[in-house]
């Protein structure tokens, strides 16, 4: 039984359909289709709607009657799994799904544009079919959580059975069954409560306990913002409520105080994680649960609630016992200021990049919405990500695929300077976040330091997959059951330091040599390639070259000067080597390229790159007729502007849109008011 089905809709609450009191049936009560305004013609069913169909891949799936009811399969399946898992597998799994969803296009070689009003292709078609199949089969085995033997819930540390109030004798045995349920096993599930008996009634006819009247529960099949999880609405006899959220809303607002609760509704959706019906000591019981967690109706601080309600009969449902069931820690804003994390968040985002237009709008709410909900959980209570991590046996697999990731970063780090560099503003700041988050929640929740840094490890390795998942390789540990990894030992740290990912990797250019200030190998290659390759030298995507990729360290720059390298040699975009150096405001080597005869009048291209294979990184974009003293304008200071204008740069030029070096002053950080002034007299004239 999942520790989700408790935790309220982000962490899969304490279900009607799959950790309750009664027979596993789905009631599911949806708005019947409404006819359309328009005439539109007849269409498939897959588990989106035609009509908003973003991509190749659902244009191809709309048109093909096999592919919906796979696509309407898939789709059922990744929500069960993520019903049926622990919060850590949850996570993992949406992220590999956004990796899939993305990666449908390419695998099956469809091409970029759209398909709408053209048949499908039988090709892609099959492709599709068999990708689809594979995907569902993978999900379908998808790994449930086994934990240890021996070892307690780690919801524990959050959530008890407290008495609030107590009508009824039962109340304090009913609690201590409830509270060592939740503290052994993470639920309260009637076959861990011994002496109660779970009744079919809950959700069918409930003739075959020869009962004089029938019990059902309206539920409803929630989104993502539940986590796909089952939600139960009413419990009825005979058709008339009896427990319901205006019922025990009212019961909470008896307590003193409103039972320490600023707002009584049950969620806003107006549901509960769990409702049943059960058998003990001869009486007929209805516990009413609250969902716990991220979607908790709690503020923070507060309560939420667990009632249980004798039915007598139609209509007739007595209140008795009212337990508060989970308080928030008071952690309220206390990772929210935190220098090194929020540059870290803040870079993940860039690193990250616009969603391709493979991933449709909707997919992508529902897998932010999910990750909102876990990083809420990886804060706010650590305690229970690290226990199923270690309990449920998540430890090896997570490393794994942290080590994949940070492989596939690396090999994306290598394809020109600007990647290098946010790469190693990545690496940069992953310990000092590490150590801003052990520290607040040693502060903030009192965990002890070895709890601590566990907890700050699992966090930054769920922030490095929300946002880095998709890059090619990191999905490699998906077909692989957690358990078997139980002994992997993690080649890098969670937080590695400077050189650590590039340790004991092979140099295989002078572009890669240049690129990563690989002094040792510099030598060879420039032999190598100056010598033997002429022309036909390496490059890095888009056509990037070696003197290009040095430009921020002088001395590499003038080895490659001196060894014949051509200042003027341009990439895809025409960008040049000295409008690198103006980027980086890197004066040293713009001295030194202007000095071999490096033209500072060359222009660009309107140019678009296409992007990292397999990863929603945005391609880069170049407008037209941008000079080296445009972009110093952009990012350098005085002496690197007045280098350019000793050379000879125009300050007139105009770019693409018309825009001159004066009009970019504005947006330089590195000046300071006076130099700005100053410039401005040269520049805007």
């Amino acid at each position: 039984m999942s520790l989700l089905r408790l935790l309220g809709p982000a962490l899969l609450a304490l279900a009607l359909a799959g950790c309750t009191f009664g027979r596993k049936v789905e009631v599911s009560h949806e708005k019947p289709d409404e006819k359309p305004l328009v005439f539109v013609p007849p269409a498939y069913h897959p588990s989106f709607d035609c009509l908003e169909a973003a991509s190749i891949a659902q244009d191809e799936v709309c048109g093909s009657k096999i592919l919906s009811g796979l696509d309407e399969a898939m789709a059922a399946s990744y929500r069960r799994a993520i019903r049926n898992s622990d919060l850590i597998g949850s996570s993992q799994l949406a992220s590999l799904q956004a990796h899939w969803l993305i990666d449908r296009r390419t695998a099956c070689a469809l091409p970029a544009g759209r398909r709408k009003d053209q048949p499908a292709d039988p090709a892609a078609e099959a492709c599709l079919q068999a990708l689809y199949r594979e995907r569902i089969a993978r999900l379908d085995a998808w790994p449930k959580p086994v934990r240890a033997a021996g070892r307690g819930h780690p919801i524990g540390a959050y959530v008890s059975f407290q008495g609030a109030d107590y009508r009824d004798p039962l109340c304090a045995p009913v609690q201590q069954l409830l509270e060592e349920s939740i503290q052994r096993n993470g639920d309260v599930d009637p076959h861990h409560l011994s002496g109660a008996a779970e009744l079919a009634s809950t959700h069918g006819d409930a003739a075959a306990l020869g009962l004089p009247f029938r019990l059902a529960v309206t539920a409803y099949k929630g989104d993502a913002d539940k986590s796909y999880e089952l939600r139960a609405q009413t419990l009825s006899i005979d058709g008339q409520p009896v427990v319901d959220q205006a019922i025990f809303g009212a019961w909470i607002r008896q307590q003193p105080n409103s039972g320490g609760r600023f707002f009584v509704a049950i969620s806003d959706s107006k549901d509960f994680a769990a409702l049943d019906a059960i058998r003990y000591q001869g009486r007929l019981f209805a516990l009413a649960v609250e969902p716990w967690g991220y979607f908790s109706p709690a503020s923070i601080g507060e309560a939420s609630y667990a009632g249980l309600f004798e039915i007598l009969g139609p209509g007739r449902a007595e209140p008795r016992c009212l337990y508060k069931t989970y308080s928030r820690p008071p952690a309220r804003g206390a990772f929210d200021a935190l220098p090194s994390l929020t540059q870290l968040r803040a870079l993940l985002v860039t690193l990250q990049g616009e969603a391709p237009a493979d991933y449709d709008p909707n997919d992508r709410r529902a897998a932010h919405l999910l990750a909102e909900a876990r990083l809420w959980h990886d804060l706010n209570l650590p305690l229970i990500g690290t226990g199923e991590e270690l309990q449920d046996g998540w430890a090896g697999w997570l490393r794994k695929r942290h080590d994949a990731t940070w492989d596939a970063l690396f090999a994306w780090s290598e394809r020109d300077l600007g990647s290098k560099t946010l790469y190693r503003q990545l690496i940069d700041l992953m310990a000092p976040a590490g150590t801003e988050l052990a520290q607040t929640f040693r502060d903030a929740q009192g965990l002890s330091p070895a709890e601590a840094r566990d907890a700050a490890d699992l966090a930054l390795m769920e922030l490095i997959e929300q946002h880095l998942g998709t890059y090619p390789g990191s999905e490699a540990a998906e077909a692989e059951n957690p358990r078997a990894l139980a002994t992997y030992r993690p080649r890098f740290a969670v937080a590695p330091k400077p050189g650590d990912i590039e340790a004991g990797r092979p140099i295989a250019s002078l572009h890669s040599a240049a690129l990563n200030g690989a002094g040792d190998a510099l030598g060879d290659f420039i032999r190598y390639e100056y010598g033997q390759l002429g022309h036909a030298r390496s490059r890095g995507a888009d056509g990037e070259t070696a003197l290009m990729a040095a430009a921020g360290n002088p001395a590499t720059a003038n080895l490659l000067l001196s060894a014949g390298a051509d200042p003027n040699e341009t990439d895809a975009a025409h960008r040049t080597a000295l409008m690198t150096a103006a980027r980086l405001d890197q004066l040293d080597t713009a001295q030194r390229l202007l000095d071999a005869g490096a033209d500072p009048e060359r222009a660009t291209i309107a140019w678009t790159g296409t992007g990292p294979e397999g990863t929603a990184m945005p391609a880069s974009a170049v407008t037209q007729g941008e000079t080296a003293l445009m972009i110093a304008a952009d990012h350098a200071r005085p002496a690197l502007i007045r280098l350019l204008l000793d050379h000879g740069a125009r300050p007139q030029d105009r770019d693409g849109n018309g825009g001159t070096a004066c009009d970019r002053l504005a947006g330089n950080f590195r000046l300071e008011p006076a130099d700005r002034t100053a410039l401005a007299a040269l520049l805007c004239r």
